[in-house]
């Protein structure tokens, strides 16, 4: 990934955009349902600070893995993106979204860390993908 947009309210801070690593293998008795093993913060940007009332362009470079086959073990890698406010008080940048499923974690975020999401949450953040 090369590069982030962080929409923001009046109120910002320092904030991190976080790569979560998720397991995925095929499950043949109940096809289309697969198992997941969710999820482990695996990198981190620097601190970021979005300008208030704004849509701020970062640039970055974090690796991302969407594995094509499956480990030995059948599992499948899948990386996705979270955003990890540091400071107290500033509000998560998001819309409230029924739709949204397993998309907020709270505390924020370390490397390494494993997490379960909460649902109903869309986070304003955008990246730019660039295939190695």
């Amino acid at each position: 990934m090369t590069r982030v947009r962080i929409g923001v309210g009046d109120v910002t801070g320092r904030m991190q955009v976080v790569v979560m690593r998720a397991l995925r293998k095929d499950n043949p008795s109940d096809p289309g349902h697969p198992t997941f093993v969710c999820c482990t913060a695996v990198r981190t940007t620097g601190v970021l600070v979005p300008r208030p009332d704004a849509i701020t362009t970062f640039r970055v470079r974090l690796p991302v893995v969407q594995s094509r086959r499956p480990s030995r073990a059948g599992y499948y890698t899948s990386d996705f993106l979270a955003l990890s406010v540091l400071d107290p008080n500033v509000p998560i940048p998001g819309n409230s979204d029924a739709n949204a499923t397993l998309s907020g974690w709270a505390p924020a975020l370390t490397r390494g860390e494993e997490r379960f999401g909460t649902s109903g949450f869309m986070i304003t953040l955008r990246a730019t993908w660039m295939r190695s």
